[in-house]
């Protein structure tokens, strides 16, 4: 059974200009978001643009890691190791005149038995609210072991969900301490 998770957050004073700079191209925030995971041998790529049309661009990366497992013990003895060699692929459209973000990223893992059944996708959407004064976000992971093998599936998809709600959860509060610290930054800027 699939498993989803949904999140929703606002992000007060910031533009989507500013949102999409400070958390998807300064790659010093995916790199502490991925080092808070207990991720290591981080490797981030630099955006690369794959369309471009009038009402919308696309932008790829892969983010690499390895990080330990963190699985009721009959998901780690049936994955046969107690860490994860893997990447993320990320896409970022943007719509319109910066008028909508949309961030999805897939987990891929290399080191895991039947590591192509297990699937986890974040769905980000941000825009702007009608005032232009906050950014709205909704998070949607799904979380899904597209083979069934009696005990195990139901544990790998619980366990992904309730591990990627907490994540995310993280993410938002380490995205809005980077905001926070932008918004502080720009005040003092204009100050002087």
């Amino acid at each position: 059974m699939v498993q989803t998770v949904e999140l929703k957050a606002q992000f007060p004073g910031m533009s989507l200009a500013d949102f999409k700079q400070i958390i998807f191209e300064d790659q010093e925030f995916q790199r502490k978001f991925q080092t808070a995971q207990g991720h290591q041998n981080i490797s981030i790529e630099s955006w690369t643009e794959k369309v471009k049309t009038e009402k919308y661009h696309v932008f790829q990366r892969t983010i690499g890691f390895e990080t330990p497992i963190n699985v009721p013990s009959v998901v780690q003895t049936f994955l046969g190791t107690n860490k994860i060699v893997g990447d993320t692929a990320a896409e970022l459209i943007i719509y319109g005149n910066l008028d909508q973000l949309v961030h999805t990223s897939v987990m891929r893992l290399s080191n895991v038995p039947m590591a192509e059944s297990i699937h986890a996708k974040v769905v980000w959407s941000m825009a702007s609210n009608k005032e232009k004064s906050a950014v709205l976000l909704k998070l949607t992971v799904t979380c899904e072991f597209k083979q069934y093998i009696p005990l195990v599936t139901g544990a790998i998809e619980n366990s992904t969900a309730t591990n990627s709600q907490k994540t995310f959860e993280n993410w938002i509060v380490l995205a809005k301490e980077a905001c926070k610290q932008f918004l502080e930054s720009k005040e003092s800027t204009e100050a002087h």
